[in-house]
């Protein structure tokens, strides 16, 4: 079967669009969680007509597909499953239209997140979804993943500014959810059905988003603390104070160290306020607002026991803080991109693995729920870090495993844990996330009730009748 396949591909495709055996570079066997799948090749289709015909194949042939964004996820989305052929968007890269009279932008799935901010940008427009890995995430990929950001404080969720999706069904079938207009009011929202769906459901062709124009100003202020909870304590007061920054983040000592190996001797250097933990705070809007904005949160973190705040930075010095804040994320979860050649992830290898939690918290519980978080990261092996969206509640804890620690007993212990401090504040826990180490189930992040498990496997089943979609992960 497997041959006839090649050989129908090969003459559906350019050349150049189909790799197979050797000739497969190694980032297309894993992602950033370094998890390593098996695949049999690669298709770089360059026109949707490309991507359908061979969707058409593999549902005939019942070839498993992995589509494939940028590689940035954490969620093991492109790993590929067994036997699978990875479906890569990346020539899919185009920016189709960018509309400044109706505020949306269509583009294709590869197009780099950063690349639709700057365009948007020069046009006086404002896309505020800004993940992390935004440098290298597609836009296809954050749909898929519903990945976040550090906007959503102000500006809410990616599924906020999706207006319509164009999509190929795994039989081959052309549609669309969702529409152009501003609003769309009737019938269900089936675009949140695929918002999120990892690529299980269909393969995006274009992608119509909602813009915003461009705020005038933006300012930065960084606030050091003495302890964590009390910077957490700080932020859940900008929260209640009816105030909505731009961004709100909360980072702890690790980040601080980072800050001082690579930014202080830096020219020009990068000036770092004295504490344990920083508030990374952001407001935008008219000159005059994000001025007073600026103070009100100076006037709060005066009355939280701040230690040093930052506030008058040159925009250069703003958009360093930021950068580092990307970076140095990817420096905790030791990243394993850049790899040219078929990863060998062996126990020899001199790297360690990060468990990765995600959760919510209500922002006012902030400080009361990361005092019993430290408690419990204090008591693990391995170094720990506890940081996140403060203004969303959204916190995130890594711990880094050396290689040769035995951590498969830690592991649980340290989700359950953790789960319990967030269900006490009626917190909701997300996910939890394995770099360089294989899955190990908690089951503390699958809490949705069988009956609703039973509607998605149908519709999984009707949408994609032979399973060829991302057959192993329906429910990561």
């Amino acid at each position: 079967m497997k041959d006839r396949f090649l050989y129908r591909l090969e003459s559906l495709l350019d050349k150049g669009s189909l790799w197979v055996g050797s000739n497969v570079p190694g980032k297309y066997y894993t992602d950033e969680t370094g998890e390593v799948g098996e695949l049999e090749g690669v298709v770089l289709p360059s026109s949707v007509e490309e991507v359908r015909a061979f969707i058409q194949v593999a549902y005939e042939e019942e070839i498993p597909i992995t589509p494939r964004g940028g590689g940035s996820g954490l969620r093991r989305g492109a790993v590929p499953s067994k036997g699978s052929f990875v479906l890569s968007l990346e020539k899919l890269n185009k920016i189709i239209d960018l509309d400044k009279v109706n505020y949306i932008a269509k583009v294709q799935p590869g197009v780099i997140t950063a690349h639709l901010h700057r365009a948007a940008q020069e046009e006086g427009l404002y896309y505020p979804i800004d993940s992390l890995s935004s440098e290298i995430s597609v836009l296809g990929g954050d749909v898929a993943e519903n990945a976040h950001g550090l906007h959503g404080v102000r500006y809410g969720e990616l599924r906020d500014y999706i207006r319509r999706l164009d999509f190929i069904l795994p039989t081959g079938e052309i549609a669309h959810t969702g529409a152009v207009p501003m609003k769309s009011v009737s019938g269900y929202d089936m675009n949140k059905l695929f918002i999120g769906s990892k690529g299980t459901l269909g393969i995006f062709t274009e992608i119509t988003l909602k813009l915003l124009p461009q705020p005038e100003t933006t300012r930065t202020l960084v606030a050091g603390f003495r302890y964590l909870k009390e910077a957490a304590a700080a932020a859940s007061a900008i929260i209640t104070h009816l105030l909505t920054p731009s961004a709100l983040e909360i980072l702890d000592k690790s980040f601080i160290q980072f800050l001082q190996k690579n930014y202080r001797d830096s020219l020009p250097a990068l000036p770092i306020p004295k504490g344990e933990a920083l508030l990374l705070v952001e407001v935008d809007g008219f000159e005059d607002s994000a001025k007073q904005q600026l103070q009100r949160v100076e006037n709060i973190c005066q009355n939280h026991k701040v230690l040093e705040m930052l506030g008058d930075l040159s925009q250069d010095q703003e958009q360093r803080f930021w950068n580092a804040r990307k970076l140095w994320s990817y420096k905790v979860l030791n990243s394993r991109r850049n790899q040219t050649s078929r990863p060998k992830i062996s126990p020899e290898e001199d790297r360690s693995s990060v468990l990765f939690l995600s959760f919510f918290i209500p922002p006012a519980d902030l400080g009361k729920a990361i005092e019993g978080l430290e408690s419990i990261l204090n008591q693990v092996p391995g170094s720990t870090t506890l940081f996140g969206h403060a203004g969303e509640g959204n916190l995130h804890a890594a711990v880094s495993f050396p290689s040769n620690q035995d951590f498969k007993f830690v592991v649980p212990s340290v989700c359950r844990q953790v789960a319990e401090i967030v269900y006490k504040f009626q917190g909701l826990y997300a996910k939890e996330y394995f770099i360089g180490m294989s899955p190990i189930s908690t089951a503390l992040s699958q809490r949705i009730s069988p009956g609703l498990q039973e509607v998605f496997s149908q519709f999984k089943k009707k949408v994609d009748p032979r399973n060829i979609l991302n057959p192993d992960k329906a429910w990561i």
